[in-house]
């Protein structure tokens, strides 16, 4: 598009004293053979916007080796191509401290394996997980027998992380049914795994992080205007996100059924680029007697 150019794009093969049988001549010295199947897509952009000069992007695309198969093979495999990306980036981050980039795609791997550890805090400084900013229960791309799983991760370095406004799981895949004969028409399911959207905001933009203690309650952000900027619902653990909110003045506005006590209503929040959070906690009405009369047990001088 005319916002955005791409400045270079090349795949990065890595290279192994031990042969996986990669059909990829000429791509490794003497005594080494090549790593990937799929070896990392580098694709420098240069993109435009209301922030002013071009914002400068590395995207390192991936796909690592499957865990089907020999795992006693596929996982140091997988460690070898983390280290290998690691040093691509630290390539970046030696040539600019400041550099903004992304190392995303399926990695085939869990959040805490050997190879994401490796990938993470190998560079110096250490990667930011950006799904660290989800809720916990929105921490997955892929449900394998009913398991909610992490295969897919996007980690930043930190000057990207600093511009990162909002991180969506799109759930198009991943909970759908998977259908005997695709439908060319509609795209859900159109892969096992869910895509995930991260917004950059080069110019600054903040996010709000809180728990309310309850499921299902509303969450409005409302400006010094008294505008509802944005509306939110809490998850099972009483988790909430607001994302992509202006730097400003702003207070959270918590609405709860009748059955629910709310000790504290509306709160505060001055919102700064990154990340901020709000504490509130909502009682169910039967667990604020219960504590009134524990309270009461444990001093029974009361009147």
């Amino acid at each position: 598009s005319d916002r955005v150019q791409v400045r270079d794009a090349a795949l990065r093969q890595g290279c192994s004293p031990r042969t996986y049988d990669v059909p990829d001549t000429g791509a490794c010295p003497v005594g080494q053979y090549p790593l990937f199947n799929r070896p990392p897509l580098v694709v420098d952009l240069a993109v435009t916007g209301a922030w002013g000069d071009p914002y400068l992007l590395t995207i390192i695309d991936n796909h690592w080796k499957s865990k089907s198969g020999d795992e006693s093979v596929n996982a140091p495999r997988r460690l070898a191509q983390a280290e290998h990306v690691a040093r691509i980036v630290q390539e970046r981050l030696d040539a600019d401290p400041n550099a903004a980039v992304v190392v995303l795609g399926d990695l085939n791997d869990y959040l805490g394996s050997a190879p994401l550890a490796a990938l993470a805090t190998q560079p110096a400084p250490d990667l930011v997980h950006l799904y660290d900013r989800l809720r916990p229960l929105d921490r997955y791309t892929y449900i394998f027998n009913g398991a909610s799983q992490v295969l897919d991760h996007m980690l930043a370095t930190p000057a990207l992380a600093a511009s990162v406004a909002e991180v969506m799981p799109v759930r198009v895949n991943a909970e759908l049914p998977a259908l005997a004969a695709p439908a060319v028409d509609d795209v859900r399911h159109a892969s096992d795994h869910d895509p995930v959207l991260v917004r950059v905001m080069p110019g600054g933009a903040g996010w709000i992080a809180g728990n309310v203690g309850y499921g299902a309650l509303t969450v409005e952000l409302i400006d010094t205007a008294d505008n509802v900027i944005d509306i939110a619902s809490s998850d099972m653990r009483g988790d909430v996100r607001l994302w992509n909110v202006a730097p400003g003045d702003y207070r959270i506005r918590v609405s709860a059924p009748p059955y629910v006590f709310l000790p504290v209503a509306e709160v505060a929040i001055p919102v700064v680029s990154g990340e901020n959070r709000f504490v509130t906690t909502a009682l169910h009405e039967a667990s604020r007697f219960g504590l009134a009369a524990v309270q009461w047990t444990a001093a029974p001088d009361m009147p």
